[in-house]
């Protein structure tokens, strides 16, 4: 192995099965943290499109993470590209916040395949 390889990471291809599961997974348990989202929520009617947020952005974390791998070139410039792109919704309940970051939790460890 090479020292560059040490640095930025040997490339890992993935299998389209490990890719479904990964998938799959993510998208089953971010459905479940949706789903606990509109069962506790308190309030005269939740957002739809916050729902979709959180079901939306657990599976492109996965699909993020899966993409990085453990190359740091490349989580470099993903993360320079994500830091050009700016919310402008503001979150205004910080129990909405900490369901949005479950679902990145979600993402991030589907992603790296912890689950098996």
């Amino acid at each position: 192995m090479s020292e560059m390889d040490l640095v930025f990471g040997a490339a890992r291809v993935l299998s389209i099965e490990q890719l479904l599961c990964a998938v799959l997974v993510s998208f089953a348990l971010s459905m479940l943290i949706a789903t606990v989202y509109r069962w506790t929520y308190h309030g005269l009617s939740y957002s739809r499109s916050f729902v979709h947020t959180q079901v939306l952005s657990s599976i492109v974390t996965t699909i993020l993470i899966m993409a990085i791998g453990n190359n740091l070139a490349r989580g470099l410039g993903i993360l320079g590209t994500l830091a050009i792109i700016r919310f402008r919704t503001p979150i205004r309940d910080p129990r909405d916040i900490v369901f949005l970051f479950a679902c990145l939790a979600i993402g991030i460890a589907s992603g790296a395949a912890v689950f098996s």
